[in-house]
């Protein structure tokens, strides 16, 4: 299956959007952590 750039696909749209939603959990996780060790979020 190609992907079409100029008319991307429900799966394609829904797979970039969950990688960038992931990467938006993982990058909150990490600041949460840092948080409850008492250490500054950068």
């Amino acid at each position: 299956m190609d992907l079409d750039p100029d008319r991307p696909t429900f799966e394609g749209w829904l797979a970039r959007l969950q990688a960038r939603l992931s990467r938006k959990n993982i990058r909150e996780k990490v600041v949460e952590m840092r948080a409850a060790r008492g250490l500054p979020a950068s």
